[in-house]
């Protein structure tokens, strides 16, 4: 937190922090109060004095938001006498402490006389008619709101095997709801206030039909989810992320009704892995493993292992590393990888994720095997031949631009800083791994200063690492300096190729100091690197001792049995060069 920031929060209860000082918003006069209703509602002059007395000082205790939500409903020339008996009789008299629960949770127990609240939106529900109040109900189950354009967009492309309709939101409907003043329309945005939006939840569960009401809400998150994941590692990650981000509340939602309709197994794993892909991206997991979390006793045997694996995954990135890994390694043992159908989706689900902790924990020779043998393509570099030191130019010049990318053309010496900075410019400002890990790549080329590393956010044990190592590259006292690097070697102990390299400029910085703690730590990287098969890093440790001047050729550094890449890198240039042939007929038309 910075030291002199402001920040102003809006709320209905005190947060309770040290710093904070406290503006109570006043209530509404009953002359403000006359004056919006009479903004909204042409009222005649000798039903003022029973307008202020009546009906907005007794009925709606001057609350802005109930005046909006009846004078939405009321038409042309009604009477105030006759609106001031249906509060009384038909509304009033009915409401129970049961009903008024709706608002007995959280913030909203705070409000002030929530009967008129409750009165006031039950008030115009029940001048909505069906449909009107099946989409209200609908919106419901979308708490970040959604947007009418890319609703439209995806339900255009409704899948044939969906066949529940999508069409219960048309632009009548919501236009309906907006002038009622049951909706926020803010730049195409559609959102029920939270306190709408929690009465109309309460509707929904009263409904018999509301399974298909769920589905439909489940349909439209899985299709968005997927939409904006594909977008990641490409040029449009950073706007799919700032869409995801606004909406990840819808997503969260999506999750905790999925077992409120009759769901397939798979289609709901399909959406997890999705989700966790894009809850990672935005580092923002405790809500999903939260959900998740509450979902695992859905699944049965090869289904629940592959919930449980996303579910580790999820927290692996979230820093708790060594409970997720240990977890892992019980569950499934890397050599049973191999034995999963990747035919089937559940299994495919289960082995990437799997696999993906397993490379960070030091089995880049096992995954890159695998790898090949499945032919993987990535968009980027592939962190596993990153990891092996098996580099290739022409790959890495037609790979798109990311960290694992950056890696490798810097370790070729065809890394230009200003690239660097274009790319970081275009991250979305929540993408704070690959904020760090970039930052770290371009500190390795020219160190930043140490205001700019201070900046980065960290979010795990890995990037509060690399911040180490970053701050340790620009520290001019040499005791703190090699606390630092000892520091970021523990961090980074888990993505086990960052804390041999970590070893790597610890050795060089102690060598430089001429400290004889150099012999230890440089033996312990070597072996480490040699362990791994991280050749690059090899190369690397060697030359501290005895400089070839020869550049680095992962030829000098056989892997087990003579194991060689080339076909699959010969696989990967193919499928770069057509992909980038596609992307520019694409930018043509």
């Amino acid at each position: 937190m910075a030291d002199y920031a402001k920040v102003l929060v809006t709320c209905r209860e005190v947060l309770g922090l040290d710093c904070e000082i406290v503006h109570p918003m006043r209530r509404f006069t009953t002359d403000e109060a006359a004056e919006l209703f009479i903004a909204e509602f042409n009222v005649p002059p000798q039903e003022i004095e029973l307008l202020r007395q009546d009906i907005l000082s007794r009925q709606l205790d001057n609350n802005p938001q109930a005046i909006k939500l009846i004078t939405g409903q009321l038409p042309k020339g009604k009477s105030l006498e006759t609106l001031k008996e249906e509060l009384e009789k038909n509304l009033f008299g009915k409401v129970c402490a049961d009903e008024l629960e709706v608002f007995a949770s959280g913030p909203d127990s705070n409000i002030e006389r929530r009967d008129s609240i409750y009165v006031s939106i039950l008030y115009s529900y029940n001048r909505l008619n069906e449909e009107e109040q099946m989409t209200f109900e609908l919106l419901s189950l979308f708490p970040d709101g959604i947007h009418l354009e890319e609703f439209k967009k995806l339900t255009r492309k409704a899948e044939k095997k969906d066949k529940l309709p999508l069409s219960l939101i048309t632009d009548k409907l919501l236009k309906a709801l907006e002038n009622k003043s049951m909706l926020e329309n803010n730049g195409g945005l559609l959102k029920l206030q939270s306190m709408i939006g929690r009465f109309a939840l309460a509707m929904l569960k009263e409904r018999k039909d509301f399974t298909q009401l769920y589905h439909n809400a489940f349909i439209y998150n899985r299709r968005l989810a997927r939409a904006l994941y594909q977008k990641l590692k490409t040029d449009e990650e950073s706007k799919a992320l700032e869409n995801f981000s606004r909406q990840q509340g819808n997503f969260l939602a999506a999750i905790k009704y999925c077992d409120r309709f009759k769901a397939d197994k798979e289609e709901l794993l399909d959406y997890f892995d999705d989700c966790a892909g894009l809850f990672v991206a935005i580092c923002s997991l405790h809500g999903f493993i939260r959900e998740l979390s509450a979902k695992i006793k859905l699944f049965h045997e090869k289904e629940r292992l592959c919930a449980e694996v996303i579910l580790l995954w999820a927290k692996y990135y979230n820093g708790d590393f060594s409970r997720a890994f240990a977890t892992l390694q019980h569950l499934l043992p890397i050599e049973q990888i191999k034995s999963l159908d990747r035919e089937i989706l559940c299994e495919r689900l289960l082995a990437d994720c799997a696999f993906n902790i397993y490379l960070m924990e030091g089995e880049a020779l096992w995954v890159a095997e695998y790898a090949t043998q499945h032919h993987f393509f990535y968009f980027h570099y592939s962190g596993e031949l990153l990891y092996l030191g098996e580099y290739n130019k022409e790959l890495a010049a037609l790979c798109q631009d990311d960290f694992f990318t950056f890696e490798v053309l810097a370790n070729l010496g065809k890394l230009d800083v200003k690239k660097i900075d274009a790319y970081l410019a275009g991250l979305h400002e929540k993408d704070h791994i690959e904020w760090m890990q970039t930052s770290y790549t371009r500190a390795k080329l020219e160190p930043l200063p140490k205001e700019v590393i201070e900046l980065l956010v960290v979010v795990n044990p890995y990037t509060r690492g690399l911040k180490k190592l970053m701050l340790a590259f620009v520290e001019e006292d040499a005791e703190q300096a090699d606390q630092l690097y000892q520091d970021a070697a523990e961090l980074l102990w888990h993505i086990r190729y960052y804390h041999v390299e970590c070893l790597y400029f610890y050795a060089k910085f102690l060598q430089q100091q001429g400290d004889d703690k150099f012999v230890d730590v440089q033996q312990e990287g070597l072996k480490l690197s040699e362990k791994h098969h991280y050749r690059f890093l090899q190369y690397r440790f060697e030359e501290l001792v005895q400089p070839s001047g020869l550049a680095y050729d992962p030829r000098n550094y056989p892997l087990p049995d003579n194991q060689n890449f080339s076909e699959y890198i010969n696989f990967l240039i193919k499928q770069h060069s057509q992909r980038n042939v596609q992307k520019k007929k694409h930018h043509l038309h």
